[in-house]
């Protein structure tokens, strides 16, 4: 399991076109990518920074998605909708390689 995560703030003026875009463009392709176990989106309620964590298979699966063309252009209209744009790798944790619940 690989967890990839970016943050952002979405530039002002820009959040309609952002939206419009996100939800036409952007999630209908996430849908599609092979590997891509979960995405989650979140906006931190004091600052407004967006942060997106995407759960892959694989380390093979994020960079396959990383490398496709289609996944490159939507980087490149990220980036001229939003700024401070900073990403992350993440992988399974020693001692917790799987999720611990919580025991009901």
């Amino acid at each position: 399991m690989i967890v990839y995560v970016v943050r952002y703030y979405v530039d002002k003026g820009k959040e309609a076109e952002y939206a419009k875009w996100g939800t036409e463009v952007s999630l209908p392709y996430i849908r599609t990518v092979p590997g891509l176990k979960e995405l989650r989106g979140y906006r931190n309620w004091v600052t407004g920074q967006v942060h997106v964590e995407y759960e892959f298979e694989s380390y093979a699966a994020w960079a396959k998605y990383m490398e496709h063309p289609k996944t490159q252009e939507l980087t490149e209209r990220t980036k001229a909708l939003t700024h401070d744009i900073t990403t992350e790798i993440l992988g399974p944790g020693l001692l917790t390689p799987e999720p611990i619940r919580p025991k009901t």
